[in-house]
């Protein structure tokens, strides 16, 4: 039952903008909650891609999924993008004219800010030492293409989720450490 909003039917998978959709998937039959998609809701993703068909075809269907979608044409004007407004999220082609992938990622990687930000290389080179490559400058993971679209949404989901996990980590870190100051502070005055 949809009461507003859209509903976008790709391949073999419905993906909306519900929070409490419950459907029957039309793979295998298998009941699909889409309250999962709906956590990334919101969440920032940078298209960093030379090819407009590329550019286009990521930017529609993470629209659709829920995220908020910006892209960038050429490594310096990422670079601008990110350092003025952080992406949760970066898709980062490979082999661009002037600054490659690979700069742009080293170089998001050097400042404090950014360094942060998974980057998700998506790019036509398959060769191992490419890859290996691509995870030294700083990429956490790769996806060739042609792509996939139902593979980059989950890797995107997946990476998303995992800076989440680590920056709650983080956070209760900080509190702990806080806590335990706090709590030495009050035994030294006992002594």
């Amino acid at each position: 039952m949809i009461l507003s909003g859209t509903l976008a039917k790709r391949g073999h998978r419905a993906s909306c903008r519900f929070k409490s959709l419950v459907f029957l998937s039309d793979r295998d039959g298998m009941r699909e909650d889409i309250s999962e998609s709906a956590k990334f809701n919101g969440a920032s993703v940078l298209v960093v891609d030379d090819n407009p068909q590329n550019v286009e075809l990521l930017l529609e269907t993470l629209d659709d999924e829920g995220f908020e979608v910006r892209a960038a044409s050429s490594g310096p004007i990422a670079l601008n993008e990110a350092k003025n407004a952080p992406p949760d999220l970066i898709l980062l082609d490979i082999m661009m004219s002037g600054m490659d992938g690979y700069e742009v990622c080293q170089a998001l990687k050097a400042d404090e800010r950014l360094q942060q930000i998974p980057v998700i290389f998506v790019t036509s080179l398959t060769d191992s030492t490419e890859k290996v490559k691509a995870f030294a400058a700083g990429g956490v993971d790769y996806v060739t293409k042609p792509i996939d679209l139902d593979e980059v949404v989950a890797r995107v989901r997946c990476h998303l989720a995992i800076s989440k996990d680590r920056d709650q980590l983080e956070s209760a870190k900080q509190a702990l450490e806080a806590a335990m100051l706090a709590q030495a502070t009050r035994l030294q005055r006992y002594e």
